[in-house]
């Protein structure tokens, strides 16, 4: 089962909130357990929305990481942060690198195509605290597959070039191991499609062919 960053929220956290009259602040109160049989974290979310309709985008500032005791044990300052999403305020909690434990992202911009950028933080539970990530910042649009433990990014890099890049952990790091490649043809009204694996540590073309468009 693929876990779709983007529309995991309600399956990954309960979230309450509040806005308040200083400046549009909102706050929301999210919930996470490292573990199933462990009480409940608080994630207190502070963000503001852009304008006052209801088709307002909506910056995420802070976070804050209570213990269940209710002790402040982290606090994450974000410089820039937007969403469309008024009621998690574009944070997801799912487990991106597969290890058991929950792990944090935050939306980054928002993008005029499906290119979804994320902030990423791992959970370290020897530390109780969330790490952040670069290599999984750098994957737009990721897709979670606990299954076979594998990360699927769709991304468009324009009008006729759409690219599906499949990720594996190999050393605790995400790499690249298969890139699919579909660039439409108007003179031929198909699609070229070009495969390229990791082949001996590298990417290389493995397949090309072409596929008629239906």
């Amino acid at each position: 089962m693929r876990t779709l960053i983007g529309i995991s929220i309600a399956l990954s956290i309960l979230l309450t909130g509040c806005t308040t009259a200083k400046s549009g602040l909102i706050i929301r109160n999210q919930y996470f357990q490292p573990e199933s049989d462990q009480p409940k974290y608080t994630l207190k979310v502070y963000g503001q929305a852009d304008g006052e309709n209801e088709s307002t985008s909506y910056q995420t500032n802070k976070i804050e990481v209570y213990s269940p005791e209710k002790k402040l044990i982290q606090e994450i300052s974000i410089e820039e942060a937007a969403s469309w999403d008024g009621e998690g305020l574009g944070v997801v909690i799912v487990d991106m690198n597969f290890d058991g434990y929950p792990d944090l992202a935050v939306q980054h911009y928002i993008s005029a195509g499906p290119n979804i950028s994320y902030l990423c933080w791992l959970w370290d539970p020897a530390g109780k605290q969330f790490i952040s990530n670069q290599e999984l910042e750098e994957i737009p649009s990721p897709e979670f597959n606990p299954g076979n433990q594998t990360i699927l990014s769709t991304v468009r890099d324009s009008a006729a070039v759409h690219v599906e890049n499949l990720y594996r952990y190999i050393d605790g790091k995400p790499v690249l191991v298969q890139s699919v490649r579909n660039e439409y043809d108007t003179d031929k009204e198909a699609y070229k499609i070009t495969v390229s694996k990791f082949v001996n540590g590298k990417m290389q073309v493995t397949g090309q062919y072409e596929e008629a468009v239906e």
